[in-house]
């Protein structure tokens, strides 16, 4: 089992990343207690030519899958060696038009946040949605999945207002917004949510602008991404009530304690998504059923981040939880990720 990785990356949060998605797959090994697998660690300095190269080296040393790359522009060239040897590729990146034709991506890509999350809202009877995003390409992909959500749903999305990432204080695009929203819930009341795809300090920095244009969070529900999902954020009062989708937290917990105990300190961010790749493909490896059709298996694979099953394109069909933000700085669930997918393949 290789495992392609940025050990040597200039970028020292990626060379972070990659020994934790390291620690992960070491751990579900440990965890899983076989002894007849072997690792083949491969460092793909964050650099296509350097990755294409590591996965031709890992392909003659024997390797009947690849876990890796980190990240999106490897994904191809590793790709392009493996699939002539028909060896599935479990990638840790995020671009949906870098997967398929046997490679995978097992991360938790943000079209599925927003999927669940419109889903949730739609469920309580949202039927206008509006974004307030940030203009980059994070954003632009947002709009276009919060607009085919709400389509899918019956919802509309009424407007998207864009500010300048590092902007702080982007109070033309907020009164802009605001107006449209403002409109909107005096005649759909209840039925208006707002997305605020973004993290830190600039969604504590954004959030608040709305209710300063007098939207009213009582009845406008305000959305996020799993970028919401951390504690620094939740103590922003203008987000209590606010709600996002993001991985169970109960079993992601139970990971970083297994963690923290292995080797003395949190996880990165990206660890528990090696811990799952590894789970996967060693469950695969004992069965001797490494092939891209149990890999897209209707019934999927459970880890740590909840519920998951891959499509025949390579993407990750998730089941997540919808948290809510409480006015006491923490989050509670409100509605809890399914533990299995049903026969018919919803």
């Amino acid at each position: 089992m290789a495992v392609l990785l940025p050990f040597s990356s200039t970028n020292a949060n990626a060379r972070k990343q990659a020994e934790g998605v390291m620690e992960g797959i070491e751990a579900a090994l440990f965890n899983a207690g076989m002894d007849n697998i072997i690792l083949l660690p491969k460092d793909t300095a964050g650099v296509p030519a350097t990755a294409e190269e590591a996965a031709k080296e890992a392909l003659a040393d024997g390797a009947t899958l690849i876990l890796g790359p980190l990240f999106n522009h490897n994904i191809t060239p590793v790709n392009t060696v493996a699939a002539k040897a028909k060896v599935p590729v479990l990638s840790f990146g995020t671009d949906p038009t870098k997967s398929g034709n046997g490679a995978y991506l097992v991360t938790v890509p943000a079209e599925e946040e927003v999927a669940r999350i419109v889903d949730w809202a739609s469920l309580k009877g949202v039927t206008q949605f509006a974004m307030f995003g940030p203009d980059n390409a994070y954003g632009r992909r947002m709009e276009k999945a919060l607009e085919r959500e709400a389509l899918w749903r019956g919802g509309r999305l009424i407007k998207s207002v864009y500010y300048t990432p590092g902007d702080l204080a982007p109070t033309a695009e907020a009164q802009i917004l605001s107006a449209t929203v403002r409109e909107a819930d005096k005649y759909n009341p209840g039925k208006v949510a707002v997305l605020i795809p973004d993290r830190g300090n600039q969604l504590r920095a954004v959030a608040p602008l709305l209710q300063y244009y007098d939207v009213n969070v009582d009845s406008v529900k305000l959305l996020g991404t799993g970028l919401w999902n951390d504690p620094e954020v939740w103590r922003e009062p203008t987000l209590a009530g606010g709600v996002f989708a993001a991985p169970p937290p109960e079993t992601l917990e139970r990971y970083q304690s297994q963690h923290v105990r292995f080797y003395g300190e949190q996880p990165p961010s990206l660890s528990s998504l090696g811990y799952d790749a590894g789970l996967m493909a060693l469950a695969m490896i004992a069965s001797n059923t490494v092939s891209r059709a149990s890999i897209e298996r209707m019934d999927g694979f459970l880890g740590t981040n909840g519920l998951f099953r891959f499509r025949a394109d390579g993407t990750p069909e998730r089941s997540l939880a919808v948290l809510e933000v409480k006015r006491n700085g923490t989050v509670t669930t409100i509605d809890p990720a399914r533990r299995s997918f049903a026969a018919d393949g919803s």
